[in-house]
């Protein structure tokens, strides 16, 4: 079975080697650690692409977390915002168990949305330590 992401499969043109060029421009860009794009699927986030540092194994295509522990599902809910600066003074991404083991810093997160609206999962990248601020170039307002 693929674990390339369903979406691909609607969008012509689009191959698994352009998404992941693009998620690796995007975190360079935006100078982050690392920067993934998960699918939401049996109560699991799992992700589908990676790219990023070395030695951040547990990011790693194919692996996988119960969805309600994770920074992603949260952003998807609503319940946390989709740019952190610093994880450690929101009361929600204190408490994950993210932010202490991997640990997360700053955290920047888009949900992805099936045609029908219903959570696919969501694009995300983070850093380890906080940013003091912004993520350059970006404003989630």
């Amino acid at each position: 079975m693929s674990v390339l992401p369903a979406f691909i499969d609607t969008v012509a043109g689009v191959s698994a080697e352009q998404i992941q060029s693009i998620l690796g421009a995007v975190r360079r860009y935006l100078a982050m650690d690392v920067g993934f794009i998960s699918e939401f699927t049996r109560g699991n986030r799992v992700f589908r692409f990676t790219d990023g540092a070395a030695g951040q194994d547990a990011v790693a295509v194919g692996n996988s977390d119960p969805l309600e522990t994770t920074f992603c599902h949260h952003v998807a809910e609503g319940t946390l915002p989709g740019l952190l600066s610093n994880a450690q003074t929101n009361r929600t991404a204190a408490a994950l168990p993210a932010t202490k083991a991997f640990p997360v810093g700053a955290h920047l997160s888009v949900p992805l949305r099936h045609p029908d609206g219903t959570p696919y999962g969501t694009s995300a990248a983070l850093v380890p330590r906080p940013t003091g601020g912004s993520v350059p170039a970006i404003s989630m307002s």
